[in-house]
């Protein structure tokens, strides 16, 4: 794979270079002929890829390159100065930059709290990434215009390579990886790349902290009383993941503005009683009889043991004012197997209030990640999801991955690099999102 950035030659030694080359063709003989006082014997067509590197050797120390090499690079970026150059740095590589961190930068994101998982940054494209950023001052201070492939700084049309780069790293590598540059419509492809580097840096501010950290605090203090209170039950607890819940707030909130109506949900085990409680606001009292035999429980619930039942019911979203119907439909022992029931559902609804487009009616699946790279299931359903017949419009799929498949680590249970790979198949984005970082 070609370099993501490289220092270039400056424009007068590659016009040294081509002009002797011209002289050179034009000669039965081939003789060295200067071609400016810059030049040298030694400047001859075989010799790019020497002056090249030495270029970059001079860059990071001018005194590994010899006195005339020394000399020669030296005169030549005062006169780039003195003529107001503004770039050093190639716009076709700059362009280059920008395409590698939109495809690749996903592979150096934050993505993991506990810094367990294996690094997928070992392909040649990553470790450019990498370099990228040690250039050499010289360098990352320059101007670059800003090519046509990105949103980034398109209202002021240059940034230095400094400012480009940790732009660039903060979108692509930071708490959040995106897989989208493989989608195969172009308009597609362009609306995420403008959600990420025009809307992406919108402003937290205090209240939505604060919301932030009711969300989380919820979730965390119903894992702890059920823990205390009944530490003998089993119940699939949602710990190290209670972002999970803001996660399906937003969700529905913005469902909502969508103008949805009814979300037929699906989960697996864990974290189903979270949900239950904190997403489709199940009362506590009918919560809590489901491990107190004392207590009567509701008739309303479907399913056989607590973390397989099923709960429906109609929520006020407060940001606008709407109410939206939550469907959760009960979950056998087999995973995945809710999958097809749940989109089978939201179609049979679909197809009965004339909701060709999936526009009142839509579909959420939630999974363990060993699961979703594991189950059979998984791949069929998404197979179907663009046939005529089975399509429901789309579904979101949030995969929990607490990097352990029931008593497996990744490295052991899958040969992807992720364990939503399989998502690629049917032109789905992907983003992977580092948990502990909610906002």
């Amino acid at each position: 794979m070609n370099r993501i950035v490289k220092k270039e030659l400056p424009t007068q030694l590659w016009s040294a270079w081509g002009a002797f080359r011209l002289t050179r063709s034009t000669h039965a003989k081939p003789s060295l002929r200067p071609v400016s006082d810059h030049a040298r014997s030694w400047l001859n067509g075989d010799s790019a890829a020497y002056f090249e590197s030495s270029y970059v050797d001079f860059t990071q120390n001018p005194r590994s390159v010899s006195a005339p090499l020394r000399q020669l690079f030296e005169e030549i970026e005062r006169e780039e100065v003195a003529h107001g150059a503004t770039t050093s740095v190639q716009s076709t590589n700059v362009k280059e930059l920008i395409s590698q961190y939109q495809a690749h930068g996903h592979r150096r994101a934050k993505l993991d709290p506990l810094g367990y998982a294996q690094s997928v940054s070992d392909s040649s494209t990553v470790k450019e990434l990498e370099s990228a950023t040690n250039m050499d001052a010289r360098i990352l201070d320059k101007t670059v215009h800003i090519p046509n492939n990105t949103y980034i700084g398109a209202k002021i049309g240059v940034l230095t390579l400094r400012e480009l780069l940790l732009r660039l790293d903060g979108i692509y590598c930071g708490p959040i990886g995106t897989e989208f540059t493989h989608l195969t419509n172009p308009e597609e492809v362009d609306w995420i790349k403008r959600q990420l580097e025009v809307e992406r840096h919108a402003f937290v501010d205090e209240n939505r902290k604060k919301w932030i950290l009711q969300r989380l605090a919820a979730p965390s203090t119903l894992e702890s009383f059920l823990e205390k209170k009944y530490s003998s039950e089993k119940r699939f607890g949602l710990e190290g993941c209670e972002a999970l819940i803001p996660c399906l707030d937003v969700i529905v909130e913005r469902c909502s503005q969508s103008g949805v109506q009814t979300l037929v949900m699906g989960m697996p085990h864990r974290g189903r009683l979270n949900v239950l409680a904190n997403t489709l606001e199940m009362p506590l009292k009918e919560l809590l009889a489901l491990f107190d035999a004392k207590l009567k429980i509701p008739e309303q619930l479907s399913g056989d043991v607590k973390y397989h039942l099923g709960f429906t019911n109609s929520k006020l979203v407060a940001n606008t004012g709407k109410k939206i119907e939550l469907v959760m439909l009960p979950n056998p022992s087999h995973l995945e197997t809710v999958n097809s029931v749940v989109l089978g559902r939201t179609c049979a609804e679909q197809f009965h209030l004339g909701d060709t487009r999936g526009d009142k009616v839509a579909s959420i699946l939630i999974h363990g990640d060993a699961a979703f790279a594991g189950q059979g299931v998984v791949s069929e359903t998404l197979q179907l999801s663009g046939v005529s017949g089975y399509s429901v419009g789309g579904t979101i799929h949030v995969v929990v991955n607490n990097q352990v498949g029931f008593t497996t680590n990744p490295d052991t249970y899958r040969s992807s690099a992720y364990c939503t790979d399989v998502a690629r198949t049917i032109n789905a984005p992907v983003f992977h999102v580092n948990a502990d970082d909610a906002e």
